[in-house]
């Protein structure tokens, strides 16, 4: 093994930390009950390379995350969210989060093998997960889900995303100052000129509906060519429209 505390428990037959104490206990008496003595030494983690070839090979798209700083303005205007999709143990922002890699401590591995209907979710994924996440949502009738997501309009999946928004948006500004990789705090986000929202989005109609009923008709200055119920640009004013309406944004 390439801990040290792990060799211990092992050759010593359990230790001080009770976690620890009940892990060592179950595995001596499997052996035990198959007459299998056993040992453990310590082999150096840069040595180790077979056994760590998998957890080394890493994907930086899964490991970006927003500041903590940043969750904590977003948990401010979201305080109900309970689990964290497309996480690892390295960015990790709730208690319950969803690995997309087999992770010991994971509620789940793989977002979309679970349900999404029974918590209240954030999600920072990959960006070429966006469509399929947003069908997960609408199919399964999510009640929340904070996902940050960047402001690309000429993509397909930025009319279904409009659509969905049941509050205020939150805008991320600095998006290279608020992202970091957690095992690479020195590195910043390769897009530079992209701006991120935070959008609230459920997957159930009637409360798109109602929070839409409540908001205020497009407007414009006279003489000024009204703009058609596009979903396709952020207004100059620091709105987003949606069939007629405004969304406002806002600076976290």
């Amino acid at each position: 093994m390439n801990s040290t505390t792990s060799v211990s428990n092992i050759n010593k037959y359990g230790g001080r930390i009770a976690s620890l104490n009940a892990i060592a206990c179950d595995i001596w008496l499997w052996c035990i009950q198959r007459n299998i003595t056993l040992s453990a030494c310590h082999v150096c983690g840069t040595d180790n390379n077979i056994a760590d070839k998998l957890s080394r090979t890493g994907n930086e798209d899964l490991e970006w995350s927003v500041s903590n700083n940043v969750f904590t303005g977003l948990r401010q205007s979201c305080p109900s969210l309970t689990m964290h999709l497309f996480a690892s143990r390295l960015n990790q922002k709730l208690l319950k989060y969803v690995s997309q890699m087999p992770d010991p401590k994971a509620h789940a591995i793989d977002a979309f093998s679970i349900s999404w209907k029974e918590n209240r979710y954030y999600a920072f994924p990959p960006f070429s997960l966006i469509p399929k996440l947003l069908q997960k949502v609408e199919k399964d009738g999510t009640q929340l889900l904070c996902l940050v997501a960047p402001v690309w309009p000429t993509h397909t999946w930025w009319p279904t995303l409009i659509k969905l928004i049941v509050d205020i948006c939150l805008i991320l500004n600095n998006p290279q100052n608020i992202l970091t990789l957690a095992h690479r705090p020195q590195n910043k986000h390769p897009l530079r000129k992209m701006k991120l929202i935070a959008f609230p989005i459920p997957g159930q109609p009637l409360m798109i509906k109602a929070f839409q009923s409540k908001l205020k008709n497009l407007s414009s200055n006279p003489g000024v060519v009204l703009r058609g119920n596009s979903t396709q640009h952020i207004l100059d004013n620091g709105y987003i429209s949606v069939k007629g309406k405004e969304i406002p944004l806002i600076p976290i």
